[in-house]
């Protein structure tokens, strides 16, 4: 099978030095060459070109809201890029449907020039990834999953001086290399009848290397970053309820460990230097809940608590500048209602909804310097 699909988005923009232009290319090809062997190629394309008006004073808001920032206007800022997404997956049947192997590798690239009243951005971006994964279906209810993954980025950019939005001195030219492995086990086992657990665990690897290559201002800003190895686990149970008339009952609850390292920004100072103090925000979610359905009606209910270390978040050090910092703790508890009702009528069926969210989200401890922003 051959799926294409093409896209062209043009917009004016509400606001001055505000137009947009996309241009996007997909094609998704699968092949079956014997039995459950599959082959899948994915080839997408992205590219863009929008202005940026940039944020508002408060006046500006209020009494002229379409127009742009003074500065972001003076050089017509804007962003144009170049995306491609390249990637290959075969799935293949080792042993009768009880062994099934996926392995997958990708590519991604990105092209990107920016201009903004500050300086001139040049980026570049190329990665290379693969992945494998076996699928066992054991006997006695019991699946289990292994696999791993690689990941490999090179991204390289530039700043230079705007004269008015034409390009102008270097100003920095800076190379990182950023390298992910994750190693993961999953099972399924349905323990007993109507009871399942669900049980994984996934060890992640993650490094950086930064190279300075300006160094006519007399300053060498390259390093090395790598954090610690991070374990994550994960356990859940579902029951489901049968022998009430109608009903359609699941119960479930669920630990797992979660984890974000921090983006390529976050790693760096404004000025261009490793930022050895970040780290990657850690956290647990608890959560419990139902769902299912009564004769027309199906729900989902569930009630979580996050509770997470050195939430990254971004301070601001200058204007467009900021510098990634870890935020202490942080605790998200919240409740999820989703509610559908099905209406039929002849041929004719009408649906009714309701989705409802309560978060209660406050920093536990988070003391940056002198200032205190717990709470």
């Amino acid at each position: 099978s051959l799926h294409l699909g093409y896209n062209d988005t043009h917009s004016d923009g509400y606001r001055d030095n505000n137009e947009y232009d996309r241009n996007g290319f997909t094609a998704l090809l699968s092949v079956r060459p014997s039995g459950n062997n599959r082959l899948t190629a994915l080839v997408n394309h992205t590219k863009v070109k929008a202005f940026i008006p940039s944020s508002l004073n408060q006046d500006d808001f209020d009494n002229a809201p379409t127009k742009a920032a003074f500065t972001w206007a003076q050089v017509m800022g804007f962003e144009d890029y170049h995306r491609t997404l390249i990637g290959m997956s075969y799935q293949t049947n080792l042993i009768n449907d009880k062994l099934i192997n996926t392995t997958s590798i990708f590519s991604t690239s990105r092209e990107n020039y920016e201009s903004r009243p500050f300086n001139i951005l040049q980026e570049n971006s190329l990665a290379l990834g693969g992945r494998t994964m076996f699928d066992w279906r054991v006997d006695y209810g019991l699946n289990i999953k292994v696999g791993a993954e690689y990941f490999n980025e090179n991204y390289d950019w530039q700043t230079y001086e705007t004269n008015g939005g034409t390009i102008g001195q270097l100003l920095s030219n800076n190379e990182e290399k950023r390298k992910y492995l994750n190693v993961f086990a999953q099972s399924y086992w349905e323990i007993f009848s109507n009871t399942t657990l669900l049980t994984g665990i996934n060890f992640n690897n993650t490094n950086y290397d930064f190279t300075d290559r300006f160094l006519t201002d007399g300053e060498d800003g390259s390093g090395d970053y790598s954090f610690d190895l991070i374990a994550s686990p994960s356990l859940s149970i579902s029951q489901r309820i049968t022998g009430i008339s109608g009903l359609n009952l699941n119960i479930f609850g669920l630990v797992s460990h979660g984890f974000s390292p921090p983006t390529l920004e976050e790693t760096l100072t404004p000025d261009g230097q490793i930022n050895s103090d970040i780290q990657p925000e850690k956290g647990w979610n608890f959560e419990i809940g139902t769902k299912g359905n009564w004769r027309n009606l199906s729900y989902n209910i569930s009630a979580y608590s996050m509770q997470i270390k050195d939430l990254l978040v971004a301070r601001r050090t200058d204007f467009d500048q900021f510098v990634g910092i870890n935020a202490g703790r942080t605790q998200h508890n919240g409740v999820e209602v989703a509610l559908e009702h099905d209406f039929y009528r002849d041929a004719t069926t009408f649906t009714s909804f309701l989705n409802y969210t309560f978060a209660d989200y406050e920093f536990k401890e988070f003391i940056d310097g002198e200032d205190d922003f717990s709470g």
